[in-house]
């Protein structure tokens, strides 16, 4: 679960760059999938992976 500041913090960014503003609902799923492709990214081996 995404802490609700960081979240908003999301949100904040999201709207910044792309200017299209998020429920929170958006914002935890989309935020989810680039903590995900981060832990890929920085452990690639499956094995390592926290």
């Amino acid at each position: 679960m995404i802490p609700p500041k960081i979240l908003e913090k999301y949100k904040k960014l999201h709207w910044d760059k792309y200017r299209i503003k998020l429920s929170d609902e958006e914002a935890t799923e989309s935020a989810t999938h680039f903590l995900n492709l981060m832990k890929i990214l920085i452990y690639p081996d499956p094995k390592r992976r926290p």
